[in-house]
């Protein structure tokens, strides 16, 4: 009614970051361990014991080679009595309250960072601020096959959408990725490729711009 509209029209945009150039800690050493990392806080959005799961059934020679650090304030106790249940601190920890600077030094010094395995509806239809950081910093993201993923990532995208059976799909890229430097350099420039493509701010307005001339 206050821009007098003729006709009523939606449009939707992506998250947006403003690009910073951030400086990337790129491993390239083959046999170093390979660390993943999660951020997140909502139970049935993240399904953070799911990602437990994932990273407790890779066989044992596949698990020697990688570290998963998790960072969730909430059901903190929950999760870490998980962790010991199935004997994987080895290979996992979770820590939390953490300030924000601290919170992107473990993003920039992960390799994978781990985005959504939640089973809502929700889950299905956001991409999270942690994936779209994680983009921004050139890291790979493995994340469930979701509606959202699918329009805003892909597997070509340095982005692995995990789909069915979840484990061994799982199990099958750690391998590759663990076994080839080059690999995971090409996924890591994708990654960032991804987020100039989909979340830097510019391009974004520039959408919202166009969609305004439309409608007004």
């Amino acid at each position: 009614k206050i821009l007098h509209l003729t006709q009523y029209k939606k449009k939707v945009l992506s998250f947006n970051v403003a690009q910073k150039n951030l400086k990337l800690k790129i491993k390239k050493t083959v046999n170093s361990k390979i660390q993943l990392v999660h951020a997140g806080a909502n139970r049935k959005l993240h399904n953070i014991s799911k990602m437990i799961y994932l990273v407790h059934r890779l066989p044992d020679n596949l698990k020697k080679k990688i570290f998963f650090t998790i960072i969730s304030n909430d059901y903190f106790d929950e999760y870490k009595k998980l962790i010991d249940r199935l004997r994987c601190e080895r290979n996992i920890k979770i820590i939390n309250h953490l300030k924000f600077n601290q919170y992107l030094k473990i993003i920039n010094e992960s390799d994978i960072c781990m985005g959504l395995f939640g089973d809502t509806e929700k889950s299905q239809n956001i991409i999270s601020n942690f994936i779209v950081t994680s983009t921004n910093l050139g890291k790979v993201i493995i994340t469930k096959n979701t509606k959202a993923a699918k329009i805003y990532l892909n597997n070509n995208n340095g982005i692995l959408l995990l789909k069915k059976p979840e484990h061994l799909n799982f199990s099958k890229f750690i391998r590759k990725y663990t076994s080839s430097a080059k690999f995971r350099n090409e996924l890591q420039k994708k990654s960032k490729k991804s987020f100039l493509k989909n979340f830097e701010i510019q391009k974004n307005l520039k959408k919202l711009e166009l969609f305004l001339k439309e409608v007004l």
